[in-house]
């Protein structure tokens, strides 16, 4: 199940005291300021090549990563990274704020900017690999 940050806990604990398995994400959380270790992290495996593609949902992901990226001085390592790594995007909003950043190897739904069309789009270029 799909949840927003702030959500679903007593969803969740519900469900389970129902006996049903619950697997929940939450797709539009954001690593604070004290969570900088672990966007670190993620840069260093998209480095390393660990990480085949990165998706945004929104021009804030963008904007903190670099934001890491520069105050761990891997900046340039991650601008290098966007050069061989498929980024998607959830819509064109996203997309505009990539290229702002000098990435230009984007891909994003055709219509309907939702996570189920930007699923579908990672989806379908994964496959042609």
């Amino acid at each position: 199940m799909q949840l927003y940050p702030a959500e679903g806990g007593s969803l969740v604990a519900a469900l389970r005291n129902r006996r049903a398995v619950a697997s929940p994400i939450t797709p539009y959380r954001y690593a604070s300021q004290a969570e900088a270790d672990q966007v670190i992290d993620a840069i260093h495996m998209l480095v390393a090549g660990r990480i085949g593609m990165i998706a945004f949902t929104s021009s804030p992901q963008v904007e903190r990563l670099i934001a890491v990226a520069r105050g761990a001085a891997l900046e340039s390592q991650l601008r290098e990274v966007f050069t061989r790594v498929r980024i998607a995007a959830v819509g064109p909003v996203v997309e505009e704020t990539l290229r702002r950043h000098g990435v230009t190897n984007i891909l994003r739904p055709d219509s309907s900017f939702h996570l189920e069309p930007l699923v579908r789009s990672i989806a379908a270029a994964w496959s042609t690999r």
